[in-house]
């Protein structure tokens, strides 16, 4: 074996993503949720949440900078959420810790809908592929929802603890 058993899944994971894209199957937009702060707008309003460069907010700040390199390659970004949009909006216009602004989303939906219904008008907007989405959330119930009204789109399960 040319691999040690350690780099093994690492080089499996790549290969298949080599396959994946030579075979037209790629990613090409990002739909988060509120996963880019610790904490619920509605509730905690703008002072409230976590996001920044200390203790759990630092979690966070990752997930924003990998989105946003992810969006320099081409890869677009939406948020999808459940709430008001101007509370959604506001951390991404006003909280001076978010790396991700509002021009570097692409479509931004904030109602109280059905997510795999406001992922459909996403996906009308955008004019791509739902198998070319991948949406990413915190809560279990609404990645079960968005898994079994929309088999295409790639959703990740996430663990409990965000720092993980």
């Amino acid at each position: 074996m040319v691999f040690s058993i350690e780099a093994l899944a690492l080089v499996a994971f790549k290969v298949a993503g080599i396959c994946a894209v030579l075979n037209g199957k790629v990613s090409k937009c990002l739909i988060l949720d509120n996963t880019t702060w610790d904490g619920v707008i509605g509730d905690d309003a703008l002072e409230g949440i976590k996001v920044g460069s200390f203790g759990i907010g630092k979690t966070f700040i990752t997930l924003q900078s990998w989105a946003k390199k992810l969006k320099q390659k081409g890869a677009i970004l939406a948020i999808c959420s459940k709430n008001t949009e101007p509370a959604v909006k506001e951390p991404f216009e006003k909280h001076p810790d978010m790396i991700l602004k509002i021009d570097d989303i692409s479509v931004f939906i904030a109602n109280w809908d059905n997510k795999a219904d406001s992922i459909r008008h996403i996906q009308q907007v955008l004019n791509i592929g739902f198998d070319s989405m991948v949406f990413i959330d915190d809560n279990p119930f609404e990645r079960s929802i968005v898994r079994q009204n929309l088999p295409e789109v790639t959703v990740p399960e996430l663990p409990e603890d965000p720092a993980e």
